[in-house]
């Protein structure tokens, strides 16, 4: 550890920024085919990510790494983090979940766990069945799709990257 604590600052920002950067990514890679699907797609202007609000060259440019990182959790920040209560009783979120972010409403969850990437997948795979899910392999490491015939929430998809000792968790859920 070094002066101040900075190693134990660094590795939060990081497991932060890992989290922030997989939420955005994940939500434009979901807003696109729906954007498309509801006529908003190029020829509107909206495409990809920039319907998201972030633009990565503005955080990127002209600054160091922890100066962009800033920019990040500045951007993270303002943004919504409180998980809609359906969410919570009929998905859930793994016990030690740390810096729980929501976007979309609730449609996309983030958060952080320690432990080694297949474990968590496991353990979100054993929570979710007894909440009544199916699960529905990708046939990826680290992902799978979610399933169950009723209540809010009938469709998940799930992914758990290894960052570190750590795991950060994403879920795209539909909510109705």
């Amino acid at each position: 550890m070094s002066e101040g604590g900075r190693v134990d600052v660094d590795a939060s920002r990081t497991k932060k920024a890992v989290v922030v950067v997989s939420l955005v990514v994940l939500l434009a890679l979901c807003l696109d085919p729906l954007l498309g699907a509801a006529g908003l797609g190029e020829s509107s202007g909206i495409s990809g990510a920039e319907g998201v609000g972030l633009d990565a060259g503005a955080l990127i440019e002209g600054h160091d790494a922890f100066e962009s990182l800033a920019k990040i959790e500045e951007a993270a920040s303002t943004g919504e983090t409180t998980v809609p209560q359906v969410f919570l009783e009929e998905v859930g979120v793994l016990p030690g979940a740390q810096d729980i972010r929501s976007m979309g409403n609730g449609t996309v969850v983030g958060y952080v766990v320690d432990g080694e990437s297949q474990e968590v997948m496991d353990l979100l795979d054993e929570s979710l069945r007894k909440r009544g899910w199916k699960a529905v392999p990708m046939g990826l490491e680290g992902g799978a799709t979610f399933i169950k015939s009723g209540g809010r929430c009938t469709w998940a998809l799930a992914t758990c990257t290894q960052m570190g000792s750590s795991v950060s968790v994403v879920l795209r859920s539909v909510i109705t």
